[in-house]
């Protein structure tokens, strides 16, 4: 008599949590668009210093989204009397997750061996980042 009690009692219980869990509302979240982040994230880059055969680029990134970013990929493009003279992809904030708000400075030279450098003027842009999602 006791066993059919508690198998009833416990079908009852698990009908009504069956029916708790069934009734839950689910939000579905959306992942964020790398697009939208990438133009919110901001890079500046100068000639920091120009030697004869070398010179050295500085800038920073700039984090306006409201999300944190990672993994930061730049394409640097070094201009030479109206042309091209070299360009190159960086990865920047590699390991450090650069959160809203905050700015990364960054400087990298170039050593070009005997090869003169004409004087040369440096251009960014963001290529790639990774977005760590809020949960």
């Amino acid at each position: 008599m006791y066993f059919w009690k508690a198998i009833k009692l416990s079908l009852i219980l698990g009908l009504y949590l069956l029916i708790q869990g069934c009734s839950q509302e689910t939000s579905i979240v959306e992942p964020v668009k790398q697009e939208q982040v990438k133009g919110k994230v901001t890079i500046k880059s100068e000639v920091g210093h120009q030697d004869e055969n070398w010179l050295r680029v500085t800038g920073s990134v700039k984090n306006t989204s409201e999300y944190s970013v990672t993994a930061i990929e730049s394409k640097v493009v070094l201009m030479g009397e109206g042309q091209v003279f070299d360009s190159r992809i960086l990865t920047l904030s590699q390991g450090k997750v650069l959160r809203p708000g905050e700015t990364l400075t960054f400087d990298s030279t170039f050593d070009y061996g005997s090869r003169e450098v004409p004087l040369i003027d440096a251009e960014a842009e963001i290529v790639n980042l990774q977005v760590i999602q809020n949960k």
